[in-house]
């Protein structure tokens, strides 16, 4: 588990990077830090948001990056909370979320996996409809 901590927080520095030096705003949206008295052991998770223009889909959730369309500005209050929800489910899934997802495509969304935990299908549609409408 330690490795793949260690992996997030490289491809999230990787990320933030890249997306920073092509004009990405960076924001850091919070910093949770702690200590396991059990393991002698501190902790310290970041959570980052990048606006970035013409981006392939409204948002995305990578690792601690949660990267958001400037153009789809108006979902604002709807994709900031759905992406970030994305890096809370790598924070806690590691690895795994990348199964979790395939599953879900795979056989849908009445699977309960739900990893794109859509508040509702009405959301869904009109965010998808937008993100067509945008790029």
């Amino acid at each position: 588990m330690k490795n793949i901590n260690i992996a997030i927080s490289l491809v999230s520095i990787a990320i933030i990077a890249w997306l920073g030096f092509t004009g990405g705003n960076i924001q850091l949206h919070s910093l949770e830090i702690g200590y396991d008295s059990r393991s002698s052991k501190m902790w310290m998770h970041p959570t980052w948001i990048v606006e970035v223009d013409n981006w392939h889909s409204c948002g995305n959730g990578w690792f601690n990056v949660a990267i958001i369309d400037r153009n789809c500005i108006q979902d604002r209050d709807y994709l900031i909370p759905h992406e970030l929800n994305h890096t809370y489910q790598w924070r806690g899934l590691g690895a795994w979320i990348i199964a979790a997802h395939t599953l879900e495509r795979a056989f849908g969304w009445g699977t309960g996996l739900n990893i794109e935990g859509m508040l509702a299908r009405e959301d869904y549609d009109r965010i998808a409809a937008h993100a067509d409408r945008c790029h």
